[in-house]
């Protein structure tokens, strides 16, 4: 009897919890070769890999941790990478991998590639990250001396961002939840490379593992306020004038009826005003208010209807759904979705300056 996917996938994340982090194999870390990142990419129907691999360099009593690339092609994942660890004389640890980034046409074509082979790999950390990236080449060439080791500078970006707008990243576990899923899909982040640094700003979404659309900064902005994600940063213009909220919380709940009503109840600062917005002027903070609850709930609509017309729950509104009800009664993409925002804002934190606004 042939033992359908989610259950072979479900086998699999119980043993990657159990196993995680053990080496099962009890060999001396010094006979591996530490995997940092695994960059995937593929030409004249081969697929290429490129393992960064950490290296420690020693002068004057003194040692620095650098990396490496080593390259194989193969006709699947698993061959490219034998092909590459043949280069080198220890056997490939990938424990402490930080990030698995792939090309734009590994996404189109061979998304199901890259987690079949993923998912059998018990020894990977689950808590590495998934990213695309339109320039393989131009990422890995973008290591110097500051940025020594491309795998942790990208984590590092992800972890201590201050702005949490586009970090719509999940560990290995939940881009698997998420894959193996018929209730919601799989939203990619992108890095790349502007004006010689790393950024990880915009990304792909896709419905039923197949790609289908892009996001921006913006969008995932109010994407993750459906995460609950804090540190959110909004501009907006009242009065020809600007003005940045800083969302502090977002409550979300659901009320299913014959609609899907779509409730969130946002707590924010404002965290910057241009000069001429007198913000001791309480009608001048309900009308704020009023704007910012406005703009946001256009934006989202008009974020919702994208999603919609691509068919993607990458919200992950019919999973909410279905469990509440236990079986889908409503369908994001057949029922009307309404959206309703209530805002509250205040000063605090303001630093009241003489050379224009106030921050």
């Amino acid at each position: 009897m042939k033992i359908p996917k989610i259950y072979k996938i479900s086998i699999l994340i119980l043993i990657i919890i159990t196993l995680t982090g053990c080496n099962t194999n009890y060999k001396s870390l010094n006979d591996m070769s530490i995997i940092s990142s695994l960059l995937i990419d593929k030409k004249d129907d081969k697929f290429i890999t490129y393992i960064e691999l950490y290296k420690e360099e020693k002068s004057e009593n003194k040692s620095k941790k650098l990396s490496y690339y080593i390259t194989g092609t193969g006709h699947n994942i698993e061959d490219a990478i034998n092909n590459a660890s043949s280069l080198i004389s220890k056997e490939l640890y990938l424990v402490h991998m930080n990030t698995v980034i792939f090309s734009k046409e590994i996404a189109q074509n061979n998304l199901e590639d890259v987690f079949n082979y993923l998912e059998t790999k018990v020894q990977i950390n689950s808590n590495y990250y998934i990213l695309i990236s339109d320039n393989i080449k131009e990422l890995m060439d973008s290591k110097n001396e500051d940025n020594p080791i491309l795998g942790e500078k990208i984590s590092n970006l992800i972890k201590y961002s201050s702005n949490n707008g586009p970090m719509i990243n999940y560990d290995y576990l939940e881009k698997l939840k998420n894959y193996v899923s018929n209730k919601k899909d799989i939203f990619l982040n992108k890095v790349e490379i502007e004006n010689k640094n790393i950024t990880i700003k915009n990304g792909y979404y896709f419905h039923n593992n197949n790609l289908v659309g892009t996001l921006n900064n913006d969008e995932l902005k109010l994407l993750n306020l459906f995460s609950n994600f804090n540190n959110l940063y909004f501009t907006f213009k009242i009065d020809n004038k600007q003005y940045i909220i800083k969302i502090n919380n977002c409550d979300i709940n659901y009320k299913l009826n014959n609609e899907i009503n779509i409730n969130l109840n946002i707590k924010g600062n404002i965290y910057y005003a241009d000069k001429g917005l007198d913000l001791n002027n309480v009608d001048l903070i309900e009308k704020i208010n009023s704007h910012t609850k406005y703009s946001l709930k256009r934006r989202i609509e008009e974020l919702l209807n994208k999603l919609i017309n691509n068919k993607s729950d990458i919200i992950g509104i019919n999973n909410y759904i279905y469990k509440i009800n236990g079986y889908q009664k409503l369908d994001m993409f057949k029922d009307k979705i309404n959206i309703n925002i209530d805002v509250k804002t205040n000063k605090k934190g303001l630093i009241q300056s003489t050379l224009g606004g106030s921050k």
